[in-house]
């Protein structure tokens, strides 16, 4: 299983060298709300970094709009028209 040893000891590097990274990360395939959007976005919130989003735009529900319309800085990326 793999762990963040690695990601850790370069963030520290950059700290050293007092320079900040720059973050973020996507969620591939979505489609629908669901707890686990509800924990991506809220950890987006949380640590203040922007979340993309790639949604499959022919086969999104209308309710992952209102699941993700609040959360700043999201970016929605297209993942395939219907993903075949």
């Amino acid at each position: 299983m793999a762990d963040w040893t690695d990601l850790e000891a370069e963030l520290a590097h950059w700290r050293r060298a007092e320079r900040r990274a720059a973050m973020w990360w996507r969620d591939d395939d979505a489609v629908a709300p669901g707890p686990r959007l509800d924990r991506l976005t809220g950890l987006s919130l949380a640590a203040g970094i922007p979340l993309a989003l790639a949604v499959i735009p022919g086969r999104a529900e209308a309710a992952l709009a209102d699941t993700v319309g609040h959360v700043p800085g999201l970016k929605l990326l297209v993942h395939g028209l219907q993903h075949r």
